[in-house]
Order: C-alpha cells, then sequence, then structure tokens
C-alpha cells in the first residue's frame, strides 16, 4: 500500500473519530470555531488530541476498571490446530479450574458441512481475567470434543474427547469452578 495512501486511510479514521469526538467537547465551546480551544487548535495538534481521545471513546483498554480504581489483567487461552476440512470450526465452550490446572473445554463443529477438501487450521480464544486463574504457575490442558479424523493427536496439552468419554468429562466439570469470559473469539 502507498505511502499517501495509508496516510489518507489515517487522516479519514481520524475525522470519523473527530466528529464523534464533538458533543464531548462542546462543553468547552464550539467546535470548529476560533472562539474554543478546540476549533483554536492547529490541525496537527487537534488531529494528536482527537486521537488520543479515541481508546477513551471506544474502550481501547486491555483492562476492566472496577470502582475500587483497579484493574484486571486479562489472559487470553487459544486453542488450535489442523482439521480435514475448511467446513470445521472449534468453539470454547468454558473454561475451569480443577485443582491446580485449568482445563479449556472446547467442541469442534460443521465436519458435515460443506468445505474444501484441504488440511485447514482452526482456532477459538478466550479471554479471562487474570485474577480468576490459579496464582503462581498451572498447566493449561485443552478438552476437545467432537474430533471425528484419526490424525494429528500427538499434543500433549490437548486431549480428544470421544462421545463417550463426554459423560466423564462432564461429571468432573460439575464439581470444578467454572472460570467467565470476559470475552471469547469466533471460531475459525
Amino acid at each position: 500500500m502507498p505511502v499517501n495512501h495509508l496516510l489518507r486511510n489515517i487522516l479519514n479514521k481520524a475525522e470519523m473519530v473527530e466528529a464523534m469526538a464533538i458533543p464531548f467537547v462542546s462543553k468547552i465551546g464550539h467546535a470548529h470555531c476560533s472562539r474554543c480551544i478546540f476549533g483554536a487548535m492547529n490541525p496537527t495538534f487537534r488531529l494528536l488530541f482527537t486521537l488520543s481521545i479515541a481508546p477513551i471513546l471506544f474502550g481501547g483498554t486491555n483492562a476492566t476498571a472496577h470502582d475500587n480504581g483497579e484493574e484486571d489483567e486479562r489472559s487470553v487461552l487459544t486453542i488450535g490446530m489442523q482439521a480435514p476440512s475448511s467446513a470445521y470450526r472449534i468453539k470454547i465452550e468454558g473454561v475451569y479450574r480443577v485443582g491446580g490446572e485449568v482445563w479449556v473445554v472446547s467442541r469442534i463443529h460443521g465436519g458435515d458441512d460443506i468445505g474444501l477438501a484441504v488440511i485447514s487450521d482452526i482456532g477459538a480464544s478466550a479471554d479471562v481475567r487474570a485474577g480468576d486463574l490459579p496464582k503462581g504457575k498451572f498447566d493449561v490442558r485443552h478438552k476437545v470434543m467432537g474430533k471425528d479424523w484419526n490424525w494429528g493427536d500427538e499434543r500433549k496439552d490437548v486431549e480428544f474427547i470421544t462421545a463417550d468419554g463426554e459423560k466423564a468429562l462432564k461429571k468432573k466439570l460439575s464439581t470444578a469452578k467454572k472460570i467467565p469470559f470476559v470475552s471469547i473469539g469466533a471460531g475459525r
């Protein structure tokens, strides 16, 4: 992408943010007029000001603020593997504390759908609060249900659960502490 095209895109995005920022700064004065601080700014400074308040307007932080002023750090738990077709998807169904470990329970979907018959990467992610995870060093174990092909089982951190093993897994998870998602990434 040429540099001038990239700069034009950045300026267009900045103008959109500036348009959204006008109601927030209108208490200072009238936007884009010489009588207020916002309108009297040098255009370069106005651009920098507008870009600096974008995270405030759109919540662009990676932490959750609490009433007591503390912030929770987030941890991202991901699962990724290869599937025999582009029709497959994986979705994280839950995250659990089991003893000193964290279990990420996922399910593979879509093997019956139409897709390209080519080995494809699939994956999903989930954000959780770091404070909900065990303190110190801990292992993350992936429990994956719904796999219907017979290759790619060599990962030590992933256990593929058969249809018969799902009942035993659900029984074990009934006594585990479920860790809530802050957000979940779309399965691919």
